[in-house]
């Protein structure tokens, strides 16, 4: 009996260890996703497509880019040049806002999805941790 109850208290000790462990890696997740949702902007990258087309420039001047946005408008979108051009890297959501930060929103969604579903996991296993406690 004594032998038993031993090896019941050491797998439930190993269960404890590796619900801590998998706690521990998706909360890593959830600051590596934090920090690339730091590197995109929160602008629509379908708005910015859509207004790339018309009005021209108006992409420019909503992602803080007012010169570019003024000279886009004046020129017709750099007599079409520059227009297909800005098509072409928002639609690979390359397109960058005036502080550097990309306007990608399936990425985005995408992180925050991530998040949410290991935040969502995190509970989880915060409910089994408490049943050793």
């Amino acid at each position: 009996f004594m032998h038993m109850c031993r090896n019941e208290r050491v797998k439930i000790m190993n269960e404890k260890i590796e619900l801590e462990a998998k706690k521990e890696a998706m909360e890593r997740q959830i600051a590596e996703a934090y920090q690339e949702l730091d590197k995109l902007s929160e602008r629509s990258s379908i708005s910015t497509l859509v207004l790339a087309i018309f009005p021209p420039g108006v992409h420019r001047m909503l992602s803080g880019k007012m010169l570019s946005g003024l000279l886009y408008m004046f020129t017709g979108g750099g007599l079409l040049i520059w227009m297909l051009a800005d098509l072409f890297v928002i639609g690979s959501g390359k397109f960058r806002d005036k502080d550097g930060k990309c306007i990608n929103t399936p990425k985005r969604k995408g992180y925050e999805t991530e998040i949410i579903l290991l935040s969502s996991k995190i509970e989880e296993i915060e409910r089994q941790l408490a049943k050793y406690k």
